[in-house]
């Protein structure tokens, strides 16, 4: 049994305790803190610490970086986000000073958005560069994904849960500024990631209190349970392509992004991508003919490209992750 990564990563050692392993696919489920003994987080079966802080002490970046795409992936393992030249895949240069970086998003400039899940914030970076432009609070929530609403500009963050406990929430803030206003969704226990379609409709997956997976959409004021036509085995990245809406499965060993045309209440399953041989990839991002992620794996993590919508084994793969989770293209 082992916790997703994404949940152990959002709330520490501590709050770890009362989240245990189910034993379908690895979805994490709501359990006493006595519980623990039944099963540790795979990042923490060889007795390395939760968080190892960075060698770096200060963020640096490559003078050439800004006059290319680049890939962003947040290492929850070294308080880091590593940022890759793209679709080369080398290391042009690593940003510092977070506590457990999870998801990360772009908006329409480009810039760079960062959960620092355990400060709740997010932190603004402009493409290419190492100091933060911006800082927006999430006060009491453990935020781990974000998105922005091609409609209108405003930022879409997904809360696993309050820094007091459950249930898990989205917090919206409008134009990306300000304080935000905070919903619950119907059912949801834990709530993992979102994304927002071309309409602006916001989608969102998650878990309720016996660790089932959820699946929803929100218009702004009110939430609709979205039926999927294939199991999810552990709730992960949410990505709009098209009209369709795209939906990773994260179960350790099995990861896949299965594709959904949405219609009303269902979802109808039209590709599954394999991503084979990866171990974890938590929140990857599909940009055109790739889907790029970082891939947890304890002999050594990687940021991995492959092609879409088929799948297969990474085309391309790039040391230089400890504990990756969330990963985002800016061009």
């Amino acid at each position: 049994m082992s916790i997703l990564r994404s949940a152990k990563y959002a709330i520490g050692v501590s709050a770890a305790a009362a989240i245990l392993a189910a034993c379908n696919g690895g979805v994490s489920q709501l359990a006493s803190p006595d519980s623990q003994a039944m099963g540790r987080p795979s990042t923490l079966r060889n007795g390395g610490a939760l968080v190892v802080h960075s060698n770096r002490v200060h963020s640096w970046m490559d003078s050439s970086a800004k006059n290319g795409s680049l890939l962003y992936i947040t290492d929850a393992g070294t308080n880091t986000v590593v940022v890759y030249s793209y679709p080369k895949l080398k290391v042009v240069g690593t940003l510092t000073g977070f506590t457990n970086p999870q998801g990360d998003c772009v908006d329409k400039a480009n810039n760079v958005w960062i959960d620092n899940t355990q400060t709740s914030q997010l932190i603004e970076y402009a493409h290419g560069g190492t100091t933060p432009i911006a800082t927006l609070n999430d006060p009491n929530q453990y935020p781990v994904g974000c998105s922005f609403d091609p409609t209108t500009g405003n930022l879409a963050v997904s809360n696993f849960y309050s820094t007091s406990g459950p249930p898990g929430s989205i917090s919206i803030f409008k134009n990306a500024s300000g304080a935000p206003a905070v919903y619950t969704p119907p059912n949801f226990a834990v709530v993992y990631y979102l994304g927002y379609d071309p309409q602006g409709r916001l989608y969102l997956d998650g878990i309720d209190s016996g660790s089932a997976f959820l699946f929803a959409s929100f218009n702004g004021t009110e939430f609709k349970s979205i039926m999927l036509d294939h199991p999810i085995g552990g709730p992960g990245a949410v990505q709009a392509i098209g009209k369709d809406i795209v939906v990773g499965d994260q179960t350790n060993g099995a990861n896949a992004a299965y594709r959904f045309a949405i219609r009303g209440s269902t979802g109808k399953l039209v590709h599954a991508t394999p991503l084979t041989g990866a171990h974890d990839i938590v929140q990857f991002y599909v940009l055109k003919k790739a889907l790029v992620g970082g891939d947890f794996n304890p002999s050594g993590s990687t940021a991995d490209r492959f092609d879409y919508p088929a799948g297969g084994t990474p085309t391309k793969t790039a040391p230089g992750l400890s504990a990756p989770i969330g990963a985002v293209i800016s061009r």
